[in-house]
């Protein structure tokens, strides 16, 4: 007998049960509500980030860090000998240049002064008890630049005495002049007959006798050619030798002049200021 005869007659017969069918959730419908849903939009939970953690020494208030203090007085104290040591080589070259440019100038620029060289002096013969002995005043330039504004004055005095020690050597001028020194310019390594100065031949003897005294004395004010320098002068005063050496030439006799300087009376510059 078949399962089938063995059914109780009337009963419909049973179907196979799907066991995906069954195991299937039912649907909700859009128009269900379902009590425990969340009202709104759904914000998925997520952890917050940890921050950044910094690892942190904490010192106690007695705790100091010496080192750090150590090497930067450190660093002060070598900062300040190195620029020690450079203002000290600024200070150098600066001394050198200065003394590279005042040789520089001696050299170069322009200095004036009188010569002192004798000179042989024919006699102006005019006539009886009226001769003379006529000789140049001579102003070198020992430089190898020429003067530039040049101003230079000469003075002349034949006197029984020799110059008294209070003496202050004035200027000496012709009526209606200027005042000013007369203008000439001296090239390098040249000479400028500043003046000619006279005396009578009856005088010679009086002179070399030390009965009289012919003085010569004046200035020379100028500028070099160099760049910021500043206006040189030169004072001098000589007195006219005692001793006259007569000189037979074929012109006839004449005398050989010299010069020497007076004790004072005699500088260049700021020598002049306390002359």
């Amino acid at each position: 007998m078949t399962e089938e005869s063995k059914r109780e007659p009337g009963n419909a017969p049973i179907p196979p049960v799907n066991p995906a069918v069954h195991n299937e959730q039912p649907q909700q419908k859009p128009n269900d509500k379902n009590p425990n849903a969340p009202s709104g939009p759904v914000t998925p939970k997520t952890n917050p980030p940890k921050g950044h953690q910094e690892n942190r020494c904490h010192c106690r208030p007695d705790q100091t860090p010496w080192g750090r203090y150590a090497l930067e007085v450190a660093a002060v104290l070598v900062g300040g000998l190195v620029a020690y040591i450079y203002l000290g080589q600024l200070g150098e070259m600066i001394q050198s240049n200065k003394i590279n440019r005042e040789a520089l100038e001696a050299v170069q620029r322009a200095f004036v002064f009188l010569s002192l060289q004798s000179k042989d002096v024919a006699p102006d013969i005019l006539g009886a008890d009226k001769s003379i002995l006529e000789f140049p005043v001579v102003l070198e330039n020992s430089g190898a630049t020429p003067t530039k504004n040049l101003r230079y004055h000469v003075n002349r005095r034949l006197i029984q005495q020799p110059l008294p020690q209070d003496f202050d050597f004035p200027d000496e001028w012709t009526e209606g002049g200027d005042h000013q020194g007369t203008k000439g310019v001296i090239g390098p390594k040249d000479t400028l007959i500043a003046s000619y100065e006279t005396i009578p031949v009856r005088d010679v003897a009086g002179i070399t006798l030390g009965q009289e005294h012919f003085y010569v004395w004046g200035w020379a004010r100028y500028n070099d050619t160099l760049p910021q320098t500043t206006r040189h002068t030169t004072r001098f005063c000589v007195e006219l030798a005692r001793r006259f050496i007569p000189v037979n030439t074929t012109k006839g006799t004449e005398y050989k002049v010299s010069l020497q300087p007076c004790e004072r009376n005699n500088c260049t510059d700021d020598e002049c200021t306390n002359d």
